[in-house]
């Protein structure tokens, strides 16, 4: 009976051993990102999108019961993030590319609750079936851009039948490309958005009736912390990394958001894109600012490893082959994607 005590004893402290915890963990693999699928942003620079709203859905798959298998809408938390105060002073038309995490999160998931990305990307795939997920975004957002400036110019003649003619059009674009029309906002609706000063605003508001289709998921009690890397001496380097593993190694973790230079993903180990400090922060022009999600850590011949999940589809073409690639995730060598990162953002429990 005591050899069996002792046996049992001896297995578990194998187990849980820290060389045996530091082989290999992936949040993919009955973690936390487990049914969150690989992102594709195509040509669209909306990376912190992406990023954000995979960090989102996996704290909703942890900590929110009923919603396991939630997927927020990069197309709504993009836009809510690039319609804001200053637009609304310029009033000039823009697009939604371009922008930073934590930010992002907190002016779409925080401020209006995490968009079910079904209300939208639905639609699209019945509107635009030959179309890639990014570019059907692109299409639509032009065709509402389209609309909106045609109807402004028109207002300037004929007054407010402009807007309802404008709703009427838009509303016949869409149908005839396979909308439905249950989902779709009123010609009343679409006519007083079409009021709006932006186009972006615009677009927020008619995306947002899209998004009235389902119940949006709240995250109050959470908030994004934003890491500024200023120091990236050997020690600097050696906490970072050390910090990045302790969260991917806690209870229930959950994914280490980056911002980064997305070229180390295609130039491998040799590639720099960042000075020492902050003051001097891009070597090059091309260092490509990039923005993806960290969802696991091994070791490899004696090397440590991150697993950077990356929003440019499951294939593995244009990746250096410095980097192991598993259907668009990659393991970098920790310490070469620590010295290309500029920030690193966590969602957390507020205490």
């Amino acid at each position: 009976m005591r050899s069996l005590l002792k046996l049992a004893v001896l297995c578990m402290q194998i187990v849980l051993t820290p060389t045996a915890i530091a082989i290999e963990m992936r949040l993919d693999q009955g973690g936390s990102m487990s049914n969150i699928p690989v992102h594709n942003q195509g040509n669209l620079g909306t990376c912190y999108a992406h990023a954000a709203s995979q960090a989102t859905d996996a704290y909703i798959h942890t900590f929110t019961k009923g919603n396991e298998d939630w997927h927020t809408s990069t197309t709504m938390l993009g836009t809510e993030y690039r319609d804001n105060f200053l637009t609304h002073i310029l009033g000039r038309n823009g697009d939604i590319e371009g922008g930073y995490v934590c930010t992002s999160f907190r002016r779409s998931i925080k401020k209006h609750g995490a968009c079910d990305e079904s209300t939208i990307e639905g639609m699209l795939d019945r509107m635009y079936p030959t179309y890639s997920s990014p570019n059907r975004v692109a299409k639509l957002f032009r065709d509402l851009t389209s609309r909106f400036v045609q109807t402004r110019y028109a207002a300037r003649s004929s007054g407010d039948t402009a807007y309802l003619q404008g709703a009427l059009e838009l509303i016949k674009t869409l149908a005839q490309a396979g909308a439905l029309p249950a989902e779709l906002p009123s010609t009343d609706e679409i006519a007083q958005d079409l009021h709006s000063r932006t186009n972006l605003q615009f677009a927020r508001k008619f995306f947002g009736h899209l998004c009235n289709h389902t119940p949006r998921v709240r995250i109050d009690n959470v908030k994004c912390r934003n890491h500024h890397l200023w120091l990236r001496g050997k020690r600097g380097l050696e906490q970072l990394i050390k910090k990045v593993s302790t969260n991917l190694k806690l209870k229930k973790a959950q994914p280490v958001m980056i911002s980064y230079c997305g070229q180390v993903l295609e130039k491998g180990r040799k590639y720099r894109g960042l000075g020492n400090t902050l003051l001097d922060p891009f070597k090059t022009a091309s260092c490509g600012y990039h923005a993806s999600v960290i969802i696991g850590l091994r070791v490899q011949n004696k090397i440590p490893q991150f697993l950077v999940r990356n929003s440019w589809g499951e294939g593995c073409d244009g990746y250096s082959r410095d980097w192991e690639c598993d259907k668009g995730n990659l393991w970098l060598d920790a310490e070469v994607l620590a010295k290309n990162m500029t920030d690193y953002h966590l969602l957390q429990t507020k205490r």
